[in-house]
């Protein structure tokens, strides 16, 4: 079973950077047609471990098509449920739909379904902007991310990336997106502000990048490699790995070097 996780209590505590499966499969048009809102069929819970007692936890198991909340409810969805993003606020659920093309809206409690977002293909990850107004989701199907209108549930935008967008992450000023593309074998950084794409990183002798965050300051991005077999670590104010090849000129056509195994200990 591959479960993404998310804490309800403290979201902004856990991002699980590998979840879901790498290569979806690609469902015929109708397939891809956001649903009406369903009403969740509603399962055994799965069991809720003693020590996260004081977090809940929502997972979502692509292999059964089931979105649950540990030890209170399981809620039966068609399609491919994946990301699992908390809105801003701590009310609503959003859970990626990777086998169609909308983003489910859930109550925080998993009782209902209260929107339907349409979206691109095969969504599978979503950050919001500081102020909970915008959210950026990236469909693994295509090359682009989806910008959402919160309030309205409506999309107002897309950015083009390389191919495969999966993880992402946002600055904490709301400008600066970073999305690791998988066949796309590159980080986008992307202006949130002219919704157009500024730097294109690529893994040295290549790689398929799968999954990003930042650390706590902002001033690093980390990055995650779907073969598992590296990882890689920079500065947001240059683009250097710690440690390593200096790095990144924007002006030059310039790689990201990798670590493998381990990070480096000291910058």
């Amino acid at each position: 079973m591959r479960i993404a996780r998310q804490l309800l209590r403290h979201p902004a505590l856990l991002t699980l950077l590998v979840c879901g499966s790498l290569f979806l499969p690609v469902a015929d048009a109708a397939a891809m047609e956001a649903p009406a809102l369903p009403a969740p069929r509603i399962l055994a819970p799965y069991p809720w471990p003693a020590f996260l007692a004081r977090s809940p936890v929502l997972i979502t198991d692509l292999s059964s098509g089931d979105v649950g909340l540990l030890g209170a409810r399981t809620v039966a969805m068609r399609g491919g449920p994946h990301g699992i993003a908390i809105q801003p606020g701590g009310a609503f659920v959003w859970v990626m739909n990777s086998g169609g093309s909308n983003v489910w809206v859930f109550d925080r409690q998993l009782r209902h379904v209260v929107a339907s977002i349409t979206v691109g293909h095969a969504p599978v990850h979503a950050v919001f902007s500081p102020d909970g107004a915008t959210a950026y989701v990236t469909n693994f199907g295509g090359s682009e991310i989806t910008i959402v209108n919160v309030a309205t549930h409506q999309a107002i935008g897309s950015i083009s990336t390389p191919s495969q967008p999966h993880g992402i992450a946002i600055s904490p000023d709301g400008r600066t997106l970073y999305v690791a593309c998988v066949t796309g074998g590159a980080l986008a950084v992307l202006d949130t502000r002219t919704r157009q794409m500024t730097h294109t990183l690529l893994l040295v002798g290549g790689g398929a990048p799968y999954g990003v965050t930042l650390s706590p300051d902002g001033r690093r991005v980390y990055l995650t490699e779907a073969l598992f077999r590296a990882g890689a670590g920079f500065r947001r104010r240059d683009y250097e790995i710690p440690g390593r090849r200096h790095g990144w000129d924007p002006s030059r056509a310039h790689h990201l070097d990798s670590w493998d195994q381990q990070p480096p200990g000291r910058e």
